[in-house]
Protein backbone atom coordinates (compact mmCIF):
# COMPACT_ATOMS: atom_id res chain seq x y z
CA UNK A 1 0.00 0.00 0.00
CA UNK A 2 1.37 3.38 -0.96
CA UNK A 3 0.85 6.51 1.11
CA UNK A 4 0.95 10.13 0.10
CA UNK A 5 3.95 12.12 1.31
CA UNK A 6 4.21 15.78 0.40
CA UNK A 7 1.99 15.19 -2.59
CA UNK A 8 3.95 12.16 -3.83
CA UNK A 9 3.09 8.48 -3.70
CA UNK A 10 5.59 6.70 -1.47
CA UNK A 11 5.89 3.05 -0.51
CA UNK A 12 8.70 3.56 1.98
CA UNK A 13 7.54 6.29 4.34
CA UNK A 14 4.36 5.23 6.17
CA UNK A 15 2.32 7.51 8.44
CA UNK A 16 3.45 7.39 12.07
CA UNK A 17 1.31 5.73 14.69
CA UNK A 18 2.41 4.74 18.18
CA UNK A 19 1.14 1.20 17.54
CA UNK A 20 3.20 0.79 14.34
CA UNK A 21 6.28 2.26 16.03
CA UNK A 22 6.03 0.02 19.11
CA UNK A 23 5.26 -3.07 17.03
CA UNK A 24 8.31 -2.54 14.82
CA UNK A 25 10.61 -2.10 17.81
CA UNK A 26 9.11 -5.15 19.54
CA UNK A 27 9.85 -7.23 16.43
CA UNK A 28 13.50 -6.17 16.55
CA UNK A 29 13.45 -3.67 13.69
CA UNK A 30 15.26 -0.36 13.55
CA UNK A 31 12.80 2.51 13.13
CA UNK A 32 13.49 5.88 11.54
CA UNK A 33 10.97 8.67 12.07
CA UNK A 34 10.83 11.88 10.07
CA UNK A 35 9.05 14.55 12.14
CA UNK A 36 7.62 17.07 9.73
CA UNK A 37 4.84 19.62 9.20
CA UNK A 38 2.95 20.90 6.17
CA UNK A 39 4.25 24.45 6.69
CA UNK A 40 7.92 23.42 7.08
CA UNK A 41 9.86 24.27 3.92
CA UNK A 42 13.08 22.78 5.31
CA UNK A 43 11.24 19.50 5.90
CA UNK A 44 10.13 19.40 2.30
CA UNK A 45 13.66 20.09 1.05
CA UNK A 46 15.09 17.25 3.14
CA UNK A 47 12.34 14.90 2.00
CA UNK A 48 12.88 15.68 -1.68
CA UNK A 49 16.68 15.67 -1.67
CA UNK A 50 17.64 13.11 0.97
CA UNK A 51 14.83 10.97 2.40
CA UNK A 52 13.43 9.94 -0.99
CA UNK A 53 16.84 9.59 -2.65
CA UNK A 54 17.72 6.23 -4.18
CA UNK A 55 20.73 5.59 -1.89
CA UNK A 56 18.67 6.16 1.27
CA UNK A 57 15.73 4.08 0.05
CA UNK A 58 18.11 1.26 -0.91
CA UNK A 59 19.61 1.16 2.61
CA UNK A 60 16.14 1.21 4.17
CA UNK A 61 15.23 -1.81 2.04
CA UNK A 62 18.54 -3.66 2.55
CA UNK A 63 18.47 -3.26 6.32
CA UNK A 64 14.72 -3.80 6.74
CA UNK A 65 14.39 -0.43 8.47
CA UNK A 66 10.86 0.73 9.21
CA UNK A 67 10.50 4.33 8.02
CA UNK A 68 7.68 6.47 9.39
CA UNK A 69 6.57 10.03 8.68
CA UNK A 70 5.29 11.81 11.78
CA UNK A 71 3.13 14.75 10.70
CA UNK A 72 3.28 17.37 13.46
CA UNK A 73 1.18 19.93 11.60
CA UNK A 74 -1.51 19.43 14.24
CA UNK A 75 -1.30 18.26 17.83
CA UNK A 76 -1.37 14.46 18.11
CA UNK A 77 0.54 11.34 19.12
CA UNK A 78 3.46 12.28 16.85
CA UNK A 79 3.77 15.64 18.62
CA UNK A 80 3.89 13.86 21.98
CA UNK A 81 6.85 11.74 20.86
CA UNK A 82 8.57 14.80 19.37
CA UNK A 83 8.27 16.60 22.74
CA UNK A 84 9.76 13.58 24.51
CA UNK A 85 12.84 13.84 22.24
CA UNK A 86 13.60 17.43 23.24
CA UNK A 87 12.69 20.84 21.90
CA UNK A 88 9.50 20.76 19.87
CA UNK A 89 10.74 21.74 16.43
CA UNK A 90 10.87 20.37 12.93
CA UNK A 91 12.63 19.05 10.97
CA UNK A 92 13.75 16.27 13.27
CA UNK A 93 14.84 12.79 12.25
CA UNK A 94 15.09 10.10 14.93
CA UNK A 95 16.61 6.65 14.51
CA UNK A 96 15.55 4.10 17.11
CA UNK A 97 17.65 0.98 17.67
CA UNK A 98 15.49 -1.86 19.04
CA UNK A 99 18.32 -2.83 21.42
CA UNK A 100 18.17 0.59 23.12
CA UNK A 101 15.01 2.45 22.03
CA UNK A 102 15.19 4.93 24.91
CA UNK A 103 18.33 6.49 23.40
CA UNK A 104 17.57 7.31 19.76
CA UNK A 105 19.98 9.11 17.47
CA UNK A 106 18.36 12.48 16.77
CA UNK A 107 19.18 14.83 13.90
CA UNK A 108 17.75 18.36 14.15
CA UNK A 109 17.60 20.80 11.27
CA UNK A 110 19.62 20.06 8.15
CA UNK A 111 21.78 17.00 7.66
CA UNK A 112 23.54 15.49 4.67
CA UNK A 113 22.76 12.32 2.78
CA UNK A 114 26.21 10.97 3.71
CA UNK A 115 25.59 11.58 7.43
CA UNK A 116 22.24 9.79 7.26
CA UNK A 117 23.67 6.85 5.30
CA UNK A 118 26.53 6.55 7.80
CA UNK A 119 24.04 6.35 10.68
CA UNK A 120 21.80 3.84 8.91
CA UNK A 121 24.63 1.49 7.97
Amino acid sequence: MKTRLYGHEDEHWKPYSAATFESALASGKTVIIDFTADWCVNCKVLEATILRSAPVLEVLDEKGIVSLMADCTREGEATELLRALGPEQVPVLAIFDPANPSKPTVLRGFYTQNKLLELLR
